[in-house]
């Protein structure tokens, strides 16, 4: 449960205004703070408010094989040259005005690697259409890629070179800002901001590795919020 109060001072000028509970407030470019009606039901501010889509233990029967054939285990996910794909039973995030929480571990492979010249990890797809990708891109070096399709404005892809086998996604659909976090819940400061087409929902997932790159699966955690 979140609890207690926050005091937000304007960037620019105006007074602080103390927030409760529930409360909101919107500023434009760090100038005079604007609050808006109490909100009771908008933010969750408790964790058990989002839903589980995807949790451990995987199980093989919930992946559609695209191409060969990774092992899958209750706890692992591993293959080299492989995509397989995950139909959500409804779109995500659930309403559309709410938020979607992608949080992915990696190991190393057992064979093969996760960091290579190929590319290895996890997309979303809305409609037939490949919106995000999340994990480690064309080219070499140890890094991660988050790739957004279809930006507003167009943006290139976001590399950050960082040394962690887990990240989180984080995407609110009722302003379409995406954000990426090294590590999983709760979430680190954003190391990349980003937006697509507001109200974006996604009904599949896929998982997956170029000729050349393999990848090792020990965590994948959907959440989206909303009933």
């Amino acid at each position: 449960m979140i609890d207690g109060s926050l005091e937000v001072l304007p960037r620019e000028e105006g007074n602080a205004t103390q927030l409760m509970k529930g409360d909101a407030i919107r500023s434009a470019n760090g100038a005079a703070i604007t609050r808006l009606p109490t909100q009771t039901t908008k933010f969750a501010n408790r964790l058990d408010r989002f839903n589980s889509q995807i949790a451990m233990p995987f199980h093989k029967s919930d992946w559609r094989v695209s191409y060969c054939n990774p092992n899958i285990t209750e706890t692992r996910i591993e293959g080299a040259n492989f995509a397989i794909i995950h139909k959500f039973q409804s779109p995500l995030p659930l309403d559309k005005n709410s938020v979607l929480l992608v949080t992915l571990q990696c190991a190393e492979p057992s064979v093969g690697k996760f960091h290579s010249d190929g590319w290895a990890g996890i997309s979303l797809f809305s409609q037939g259409t490949e919106m995000l990708f999340l994990g480690d891109p064309y080219g070499p070096g140890n890094s991660w890629d988050l790739d957004v399709k279809n930006s507003e404005p167009p943006a290139p892809r976001k590399t950050a070179t960082i040394d962690s086998a887990t990240m989180t996604l984080r995407y609110d659909s009722g302003s379409g800002s995406i954000s990426l976090h090294e590590g999983g819940l709760p979430l680190k400061p954003a190391i990349y901001s980003g937006k697509i087409p507001h109200g974006t929902r996604f009904d599949e997932l896929r998982l997956g590795a170029s000729a050349g790159a393999a990848l090792a699966v020990t965590s994948l955690q959907v959440l989206s919020s909303g009933e």
